[in-house]
């Protein structure tokens, strides 16, 4: 799957990972579509004792969903709390306890939404398992504006004699992938053989000039 935000774009297609919800504070701000989260017990572990930590989810244009495979905690006295957005000041989704969410899904639309877990100094259960997922609320296929740019399934197209340079490099490192002149400006460009690479998901920049001189960037999480 493929989202467009602004001159963003994001292939949703990728591996799952893993993350957890920090047993104090903020565990910060996390921009994936496709992650496992636990608490900080792990994946066999309990729960901490008087844990207070949270974690953020937010990406624009993404309807968010969790799934929770597993969710068991002392009732009455731990509580996961979900909130719609970003921070525990947002708007409550709800507070559960026990065992409730377990095998269910909740929507969580598209604000973002923050998970929080509270636990006393007694008694830990296992604690969390939550598959985060999100639908884009835009269209797969699509152009930029501006830009007469195309992706589609990983694959960018070029539209021929409109671009005088182009260039692709890697969004954290700033190493350069490949670049190109008006004489040698392929058609298309498949990124997922370009990266060569199976670590997801990736940051690519695409850097270009039409050729009126107009310069443009897109960036690329696939």
């Amino acid at each position: 799957m493929v989202g467009l935000f602004g001159h963003y774009f994001f292939n949703l297609s990728i591996a799952q990972d893993t993350l957890m919800i920090p047993s104090s504070g903020n565990g910060g701000f996390k921009q994936t579509c496709t992650s496992i989260v636990f608490d900080e017990g792990g994946v066999d572990g309990n729960y901490l004792p008087n844990s207070n930590g949270y974690i953020i989810f937010y990406q624009t244009d993404v309807e968010y969903s969790l799934h929770f495979l597993d969710f068991e905690l002392e009732e009455f006295f731990d509580e996961f709390y979900v909130f719609k957005g970003v921070g525990i000041g947002g708007e409550l989704i709800g507070k559960y306890s026990g065992n409730q969410l377990k095998g269910q899904t909740l929507n969580v639309g598209d604000e973002g939404v923050t998970l929080q877990l509270i636990s006393d100094a007694t008694v830990e259960r296992a604690g969390v398992e939550i598959q985060i997922a999100c639908n884009s609320t835009l269209s797969t296929n699509f152009n930029i504006p501006f830009s007469a740019i195309t992706v589609r399934n990983g694959i960018l197209g070029i539209p021929q004699n409109q671009w005088k340079y182009l260039q692709i490099s890697d969004g954290l490192s700033g190493l350069v992938l490949a670049e190109y002149s008006k004489m040698n400006m392929p058609e298309k460009i498949d990124l997922n053989d370009l990266l060569n690479t199976t670590i997801r998901p990736k940051l690519v920049v695409i850097s270009y000039v039409l050729n009126n001189g107009d310069y443009h960037f897109v960036k690329l999480l696939i």
